[in-house]
């Protein structure tokens, strides 16, 4: 409403206009993983099953602009990147795209870390190690990187230090003459594209313009690393490795990817439930605190090789929602032998149309490598068609 006041001073008259200007406040949304309201132009889009179990492939309702930019800056490093690099999943992930390659040859194949190898490269600092990786068509690479002490099992390193300008990260790759040329190469550039990695080969390829790939011409340090390797990695010694392993690499994850999938299943009121604020406890708690949340993990339980390999095809990655009395739970399972399981949510905390949308079960079957969509159904529709189908193993 607008308000003037005039008053008369000789001949000149004086107005006073006040304005009353209504200014738009921004809407706050609740972020989904610290739980506090923040304006939406904070909100990024979340993959809440992370892209390195498929997420890409999964349905719409499981990729939300629902997590602060906090948070999923911080949760991929120290949550989603400490599950993903960890030697055990690292491996589980190679291992699936090789069984799905069976039957899609044009597929690129990952590299395997296998670990950290005791070799006196020529410049090494004491801050460095080497890690071995090995291709599925026999290829090595060496890579020598920076160590951080804090991400000490993240295989290839901590990737935010390794974009530091002081990384002097550096991979010597070694070429298998009888394997595909193109496909070793695509392999190590996908390895390798996102790290800032100075790449130098140890072998000559005919044909290939490596340039295109990343590589750089060796400089006299780059010779003698290479001198070095031929002498002492090919020269018939056997190559000791040690992995680096974090026992509870998974704990923070698994309550991240079950807190998401109940929001994204049910809706924002699970945000609100003691079990929520007890996974939100859990996925924020400092490293060596006890954890609040009970799940089965691969380094605390035996494997039900029978439920896995029922509830999970070759190569590729499931995740299963299923009541179990009092409670609803979730598993993850990786090519049919790694499988994670955690409460999801109390069934008192569903209503009828939430319990509807689960009623048997719920199973979501993703082919990481694979350009193709996540496929989801029941339960009960699942096990029909793979036990009366030949793609039951």
């Amino acid at each position: 409403m607008d308000t003037k006041h005039a008053s008369e001073v000789g001949n000149e008259v004086e107005v006073e206009v006040e304005v009353e200007v209504e200014v738009e406040v921004e809407p706050t949304i609740k972020c989904i993983y610290c739980f506090e309201l923040k304006p939406a132009s904070t909100m990024t889009l979340e993959h809440i099953i992370p892209q390195c179990l498929g997420g890409n492939q999964s349905p719409e309702r499981y990729k939300v602009k629902r997590a602060c930019r906090k948070c999923n800056s911080h949760l991929g490093l120290f949550v989603d990147a400490s599950f993903e690099k960890s030697w055990l999943v690292s491996s589980a992930l190679a291992e699936a795209s090789r069984v799905l390659s069976e039957n899609n040859p044009s597929m690129t194949l990952p590299l395997t870390c296998m670990g950290q190898v005791e070799l006196a490269i020529p410049g090494m600092l004491d801050t460095e190690v080497v890690e071995w990786w090995f291709g599925a068509q026999g290829e090595h690479v060496f890579l020598i990187r920076p160590v951080d002490e804090r991400l000490y099992w993240f295989m290839g390193g901590n990737p935010i230090t390794m974009k530091g300008a002081d990384a002097n990260a550096r991979a010597y790759y070694f070429f298998n003459d009888t394997a595909d040329a193109k496909k070793s190469l695509d392999s190590f550039k996908d390895s390798f594209h996102r790290r800032k990695v100075k790449k130098v080969t140890g072998t000559v390829i005919e044909g290939a313009n490596l340039k295109t790939f990343g590589f750089s011409e060796p400089d006299d340090l780059d010779n003698a690393t290479l001198e070095y390797l031929w002498a002492n990695a090919f020269g018939g010694q056997t190559l000791q490795s040690r992995i680096a392993m974090h026992t509870e690499f998974d704990v923070r994850f698994v309550c991240k990817i079950a807190l998401g999938m109940s929001f994204a299943l049910f809706g924002e009121k699970m945000l609100a439930t003691d079990y929520a604020k007890q996974l939100n406890a859990e996925i924020w708690q400092a490293s060596g605190e006890e954890s609040v949340v009970f799940s089965a993990r691969p380094l605390n339980s035996e494997a039900n090789a029978q439920l896995s390999n029922l509830t999970c095809e070759p190569g590729a990655i499931s995740i299963l929602v299923l009541p179990a009395g009092d409670n609803l739970s979730l598993s993850i399972c990786i090519n049919q032998k790694h499988i994670w399981t955690i409460k999801l949510a109390s069934m008192a905390d569903l209503d009828s149309d939430d319990r509807r949308k689960i009623e048997d079960g719920l199973i979501l079957m993703l082919f990481r490598g694979l350009n193709t969509p996540g496929r989801e159904e029941s339960l009960p529709e699942y096990l029909h068609n793979r036990i009366n189908s030949k793609g039951y193993h």
